[in-house]
């Protein structure tokens, strides 16, 4: 689903296809709002990456119109960032 090979860097595209794909996140939602989260957005470069695994998702489907970056290691503000089609 992802075109990875066993012990392939994970890239945002893939993270994307994965939320994006009917056989991934999206498997068995037929019918149902979906709202994809993104955990463990910690720190600045993994805030970049996330949001650019969100931006292609959206692109990639019209299933879902925003992605929730968290982080639960901030427990009084676990949302990092909503991104919107």
């Amino acid at each position: 689903m992802t075109g990875l090979q066993t012990g392939a860097v994970v890239e945002p595209q893939h993270l994307a296809r994965l939320l994006a794909s009917d056989a991934g996140l999206l498997r068995g939602s037929a019918g149902c709002a979906v709202v994809p989260v993104i955990n463990m957005v910690d720190d600045a470069d993994k805030e970049g990456l996330a949001r650019q695994a969100a931006r292609i998702a959206l692109i990639e489907t019209g299933r879902f119109d925003r992605v929730i970056l968290a982080s639960m290691r901030t427990v009084d503000q676990p949302v990092v960032a909503v991104i919107e089609r």
